[in-house]
């Protein structure tokens, strides 16, 4: 099915697929058939694809080196000043910190459970502004908790930019707090906010910068303590996927496998998330077993909304699978699939993305290898990235 701009973000946010195409010699003609651009705008868009390609900067290749930054350098970008704890609600009260954590969860808490991520980068931002400049550590530490947590709701809407700048400050700030407490806690939210920057690299089409992080987080986490690690194996797995070569995807194996164990033993093998990160294995084989994406999908039919962000992921990875396979009767259904299925919501803007880019893929009329390749690389496209 061709481009349907009431169901898909505007061709020009993603410009850098388009590039994409362009670099593997994906004929011009099927391109602006699939996605409706005429000849001109489609070099101009790939022209400028090929220019937005993002590189996030990442300081450290290692824990010590990460925690042995000039404090004073971090104090100066964050904004701390010491000693300062004049901090004002609306109503012109002064704030505790307990106050406004409290108000924090709350947004956190609603935001999360209805999936309105837009509404709650807005209302964070609100927050970040009464939480203003920060003094002591437990203020230091509520900054640091507010930006992280924005920093998950940016990622979660396909703001790969935002998402990994928030989370950069986030890991300031809690190493900061570390350097005047010794605290392990602040090492462990050190670990959860490079997990966010990571993320954050993997929808930017950055896997290198990702595994950097995650070694670093890797090493917070063992400092830290015990703790659910299956989503550092997890993006491990996405980032040595998405490079695209039989020794990393026999590694990618061995990382999504580990994730899938430990998901398991902590939310139970049918949940819904351990049937979603499923899906992701069949991926990985030579031979994509699309039989068994369905049937997984229809667990999770059963357990979810459709309106619902995991649904949607549910079904991208199953037409994945499928467009993985050679059978054009397996194409034939994901086609199907794609068509019956409940239009990805404008809020989640990296599953719409990726749903779109699926959605075309059987009409560019790409050879079983690179379209293998495209659907790895579409998996992790995201119309607002640069936001």
């Amino acid at each position: 099915m061709p481009w349907d701009p009431e169901s898909a973000p505007a061709v020009a946010q993603v410009r850098t697929a388009l590039a994409w195409l362009a670099d593997h010699d994906v004929p011009a003609q099927s391109v602006q058939a699939a996605f409706r651009v005429p000849p001109g705008h489609l070099r101009q868009l790939v022209f400028r694809g090929r220019r937005d390609r993002l590189r996030f900067y990442w300081p450290a290749a290692t824990l010590p080196e990460l925690l042995q930054r000039d404090p004073n350098r971090l104090i100066g970008r964050t904004g701390v000043r010491r000693g300062l704890d004049d901090r004002y609600l609306a109503t012109g009260r002064r704030s505790t910190n307990d106050r406004l954590r409290q108000r924090l969860d709350e947004v956190v808490a609603k935001r999360r459970e209805d999936g309105s991520f837009l509404e709650a980068i807005s209302e964070l931002n609100q927050l970040k502004r009464l939480v203003g400049h920060v003094g002591e550590i437990g203020h230091v530490r509520l900054k640091g908790a507010l930006l992280r947590q924005l920093s998950w709701f940016y990622t979660h809407s396909g703001r790969s930019v935002s998402a990994f700048e928030s989370a950069m400050s986030a890991v300031d700030l809690y190493q900061i707090a570390w350097q005047e407490t010794g605290n392990r806690s602040d090492l462990d939210q050190i670990a959860g906010c490079s997990l966010i920057a990571s993320n954050a690299c993997l929808l930017g089409h950055d896997p290198l910068t990702a595994i950097k992080i995650l070694d670093v987080a890797d090493q917070a986490v063992e400092q830290a303590g015990p703790g659910d690690r299956s989503d550092h194996h997890r993006q491990r797995g996405a980032a040595l996927l998405q490079l695209c070569s039989a020794d990393a995807d026999e590694a990618s194996g061995k990382e999504m496998r580990e994730s899938g164990r430990i998901l398991d033993e902590v939310t139970g093998r049918n949940s819904v998330l351990s049937r979603i990160n499923g899906l992701r294995m069949p991926l990985l084989l030579r031979e994509p077993d699309y039989e068994r994406a369905c049937e997984n999908l229809e667990a999770i039919c059963s357990l979810i909304s459709p309106s619902s962000l995991e649904f949607a992921m549910a079904v991208n990875y199953t037409s994945a699978v499928g467009l993985s396979t050679s059978s054009e009767t397996v194409h034939r259904a994901v086609v199907a699939l794609l068509a019956a299925a409940s239009p990805v919501e404008e809020r989640y803007g990296h599953q719409r993305t990726v749903r779109s880019l699926l959605s075309v893929t059987m009409q560019l009329g790409l050879s079983d290898a690179v379209r293998k390749n495209w659907i790895r690389w579409a998996l992790y496209e995201n119309a607002a990235r640069l936001d």
